[in-house]
């Protein structure tokens, strides 16, 4: 690699490490390598949600006491997510390439094979951090996942897919608004940052975030906020990201 390649992947470490939405990275995006590409697979896909707090016994204290919610896993959605649906249809839309279908991708030897790789018995994942939850998708490889193929791995997984690059798209859904001793508005917001690996280039050829706008409703004045209707307002934000998507 090159050392401006090496910065890349530099970058892109770290915000594995700390899956913190990928707001300090600056954008890369190399118009010729991205000029030649006409099909592409979203390989993985990562949607971090913030969660409510929740209620819970005290032994010490002997009293019912509001605790962050979330956990160090992840959370598996079955075969749709809303979230996750918008990315290809936004891809084909706004950067006119075709995108594998996701089940075909899902069901094709290699994928299963770098799925098997990356995603099952003990990996090395980034953090999930305090009051938050990642969410997956049923045989769909996390964020993580393409960093742990390493450039060997893609290349064979982009050969055998029959594709120019792979995808990954990584959402944050985070809540704007003003707050003062737990009570405020929650407004969702999502940015997406996103990916692309070509065949025969070790760094992403692109990798850029996108941010929406925040939603018009809040969810909730107190930390135990409806998590499905956060959910079904990320959704508007991420549109507005995806939007934003242009070659």
């Amino acid at each position: 690699m090159n050392f401006k390649q090496t910065l890349v992947m530099a970058a892109i470490s770290l915000v594995a490490l700390f899956d913190s939405g990928c707001a300090s990275m600056t954008k890369n995006k190399d118009d010729a390598a991205l000029g030649s590409i006409k099909t592409v697979a979203l390989a993985a896909y990562t949607v971090n949600y913030p969660m409510p707090a929740e209620l819970g016994f005290n032994l010490g204290s002997g009293k019912v006491e509001g605790s962050r919610g979330g956990g160090l896993g992840s959370d598996m959605t079955e075969h749709t997510d809303p979230l996750f649906e918008e990315i290809p249809k936004s891809i084909q839309q706004k950067l006119a390439w075709n995108v594998l279908d996701v089940d075909r991708m899902r069901s094709h030897a290699a994928y299963r094979k770098a799925y098997q790789d990356t995603m099952v018995g003990w990996q090395t994942k980034s953090m999930v951090g305090e009051g938050r939850q990642k969410n997956l998708v049923a045989g769909v490889m996390d964020a993580d996942s393409l960093r742990t193929l390493k450039f060997e791995g893609r290349e064979a997984l982009i050969k055998s897919l029959g594709v120019d690059a792979i995808v990954l798209a990584n959402a944050w859904v985070s809540l704007e608004g003003t707050v003062v001793m737990g009570i405020g508005t929650r407004y969702p917001q999502t940015q997406i940052t996103f990916f692309v690996y070509k065949k025969g280039i070790e760094a992403p050829v692109w990798f850029e975030t996108f941010k929406g706008k925040p939603a018009s409703e809040s969810i909730g004045k107190t930390g135990r906020w409806d998590s499905e209707k956060m959910r079904a307002l990320a959704i508007p934000s991420a549109k507005d990201a995806l939007a934003q998507l242009s070659l």
